[in-house]
């Protein structure tokens, strides 16, 4: 059951889901937006996620809010938000 879970594999459970729903719907997926995937997944699962985000071809932009430095290895992209004086700031990453 579900309920046996950890809220880490129950987050995993979640996404397969929400993915292979999302999938069954739309043939094409051009993009999806992920807000924490890895919130209460421990430093193994977050690694697997990781390399199943990496190997993901059939959909060309995938959107990631995350706390978690490590997603940053496998973005090509990244963009800071941070909060000044009550208002959200985007700010690119340093290379």
């Amino acid at each position: 059951p579900v309920k046996n879970l950890s809220g880490g594999e129950q987050i995993a459970v979640s996404l397969a889901l929400r993915l292979g729903i999302a999938k069954a719907l739309c043939s094409s997926l051009q993009f999806i937006v992920l807000d924490e995937p890895t919130a209460f997944l421990d430093e193994e699962r977050r690694k697997k996620l990781l390399n199943i985000f990496k190997s993901i071809r059939s959909i060309s932009q995938i959107f990631i809010i995350s706390h978690h430095q490590e997603l940053e290895q496998i973005a090509d992209n990244v963009i800071y938000v941070t909060k000044r004086g009550g208002i959200s700031k985007a700010l690119p990453a340093i290379t």
